[in-house]
């Protein structure tokens, strides 16, 4: 069997695999469907992530159930679902606390005996918990984004805890970016100001509710946002995208009292975070993706009811497994036109 992996530091390329088998009675068998590449897939790359090296890559796919453990209850074959990097392993402390992700095993992005997503047959443990099943009337588009970029940034929603009529900022408004603009709408935000710099983003961003669109090259981040904001800081920020400096800037335009959630990836040693007294009662989190059978299949709902409209981040749909790599390239060279690329086998 063929799936697309990490060769060598910032080197891709097909890797020969074995058939995954159902060796876990609480697992399924899934035919994996359509994939979505990741900025994230991207970034571990070239950072030469040493986990992923000789590893299929890929963290965002749909499928069909093709073969049910003995212990799987509410999965059969031919269910159509989608399959989260994320499967939480209940039996550890971190994922009953809410923190699936610093628990073994839980993600098979960074679990050395799971090859990731981009591939045609997975083995995807405790079914019950971490799949989620995937309502009739929403696309395969509209799922594959339920994989990442909508619960990423709704996780960071839920820790930002909006309330009605407050004002946040968005810095980055690539695809988590601009989820979370969306997100941020039907949670109450009465002002969301979206920092963001290329006319597709912005574009979307407004259809998604953004109040204001600023330009990090229009000058300071932090002088535009204070000014949009009528001069005052904001109730909340989401980062999702940027540099390390984006982080100071935050600090720097919350209010006391304020939160700031994180969700950018920064391959840097330290982060500078900002201790005098002008940003302190500011709390900060940096986000991971919200994982959870119940949680995925809240968000389907959201879409399957028509409260969201996540497939208008994607810009380009590739048909055919072998377009993989071509996918892949397309979310590396990030040209003027692109915010999310999908494959359907």
């Amino acid at each position: 069997m063929k799936g697309f992996g990490m060769i060598d530091t910032g080197k891709v390329g097909w890797l020969d695999i074995p058939e995954p088998t159902l060796d876990d009675p609480s697992g399924v068998l899934i035919d994996i469907t359509a994939v979505a590449p990741c900025t994230t897939d991207v970034h571990l790359v070239k950072s030469g992530v040493s986990i992923l090296r000789g590893n299929v890559i890929g963290h965002e796919a749909i499928g069909i159930v093709s073969e049910v453990g003995e212990s799987v209850k509410d999965f059969k074959k031919g269910d159509r679902v989608l399959v989260p990097d994320f499967s939480p392993n209940f039996g550890d402390f971190a994922s009953q606390d809410g923190m699936a992700n610093r628990s073994p095993n839980s993600s098979r992005m960074f679990d050395p005996n799971m090859d990731g997503l981009f591939t045609q047959r997975v083995l995807f443990k405790r079914a019950d918990s971490g799949l989620a099943h995937i309502p009739d009337n929403v696309t395969d588009e509209q799922a594959l984004m339920v994989a990442d970029m909508v619960p990423t940034s709704f996780k960071a929603i839920d820790f930002l805890d909006v309330q009605f009529g407050e004002t946040v900022a968005v810095i980055g408004i690539g695809p988590v970016g601009l989820t979370g603009v969306e997100g941020l709408s039907i949670k109450g935000a009465a002002k969301i100001i979206a920092v963001g710099s290329r006319p597709i983003t912005k574009n979307v961003a407004k259809e998604y509710g953004a109040s204001v669109i600023l330009d990090y090259h229009d000058g300071p981040i932090v002088d535009q946002i204070i000014k949009a904001n009528d001069g005052k800081k904001v109730d909340k920020v989401l980062i999702a995208g940027g540099n390390t400096d984006v982080v100071k800037d935050a600090f720097n335009v919350t209010r006391p009292g304020g939160k700031i959630a994180n969700v950018a990836v920064f391959v840097v040693p330290e982060l500078a975070i900002p201790t005098s007294g002008e940003t302190f009662d500011i709390a900060y989190q940096a986000i991971t993706i919200g994982a959870g059978r119940l949680f995925l299949e809240r968000l389907l709902s959201l879409i399957s009811y028509g409260r969201i409209h996540p497939e208008r981040i994607i810009t380009k749909t590739y048909h055919g497994f072998d377009k993989i790599p071509e996918s892949f390239e397309y979310m590396t060279d990030k040209g003027p036109d692109t915010i999310k690329a999908i494959v359907i086998y």
